[in-house]
């Protein structure tokens, strides 16, 4: 008869040798299990730590590039909660997409200001170009003596001014044709022009004291010719008539350079000063 004990019977040394290997079995193979459990990553840290990278990148570029940055940070939103990665997911990418904008918003700030610049570079330069001839400064210098006034020799003497005295006779006539007729100017003692009325004969250091009623020019550097007369002893005024000129040789007043035009050779005849 069948026997199912006898059929399932083992020795006992089989028995325990199948233990032994099953249990040697269960021994290597769970471990190997439990770490290829902790190999696999979550999916979506994976991608956290991407997005991460990123923003850190865009906002390290806004500081180089001096650029403003949002008044939030990437640093801020740094937290490992594993069990809400979606949300820091899109917490990251919100502030990405933040940090790009505002680095594009930038940049076309500092190509707007570059071309600003630029622009206005060009319209100073031709502003200044077109306006050159008005902006010019013009140095105004005082104009110059006319030759004959800077080469004019000076009639110092005191004795000019005398009106009432006899003094010693002398003449400029003779010497002032001999040397060569040159345009002479009262100063200092002599007054500052010549007399332009008749004084009595012998005065002003000479027999015949010569003067000129004739009107003195106006503008500075033009040739005048003047009449010059002289008084004889019976007072007659115009005893002595000659020819002169007279050359005015700046604005100031009674600035005026003569010349004595005549040919008398006489040695007692000379010119008589005043102060105006």
């Amino acid at each position: 008869m069948y026997n199912a004990s006898t059929f399932f019977s083992f020795p006992e040394t089989t028995m325990k040798g199948n233990c032994h290997l099953v249990f040697l079995l269960v021994w290597w193979i769970l471990p190997l299990c439990w770490t290829d459990a902790a190999v696999i990553k979550d999916p979506s840290e994976a991608k956290l730590e991407r997005v991460k990278a990123l923003v850190k990148v865009t906002h390290e570029q806004l500081i180089e590039e001096g650029c403003p940055t949002p008044d939030f940070s990437y640093k801020k939103r740094d937290l490992m909660v594993p069990s809400r990665n979606e949300v820091l997911i899109e917490m990251q990418t919100v502030l990405k997409e933040r940090l790009i904008d505002a680095l594009i918003e930038c940049r076309t700030k500092k190509v707007s200001a570059s071309s600003s610049v630029y622009q206005t570079s060009l319209t100073t330069t031709t502003s200044t170009t077109s306006m050159m001839p008005t902006t010019q400064q013009t140095v105004t210098q005082a104009p110059s003596l006319p030759a004959e006034c800077q080469k004019a020799i000076n009639l110092t003497e005191s004795y000019r001014l005398d009106y009432i005295s006899t003094s010693p006779s002398k003449g400029d006539t003779k010497r002032m044709i001999a040397e060569g007729r040159p345009w002479f100017r009262f100063t200092k003692g002599a007054g500052n022009m010549l007399i332009d009325h008749c004084v009595t004969w012998n005065t002003c250091g000479t027999s015949v004291p010569l003067f000129s009623n004739s009107s003195m020019p106006a503008e500075i550097g033009i040739v005048q010719s003047i009449e010059i007369y002289g008084p004889d002893h019976q007072q007659n005024c115009a005893y002595f008539q000659g020819k002169g000129s007279v050359i005015r040789c700046s604005a100031k007043p009674h600035d005026y350079i003569y010349r004595y035009d005549g040919n008398n050779m006489a040695t007692d005849i000379g010119f008589c000063g005043m102060v105006a």
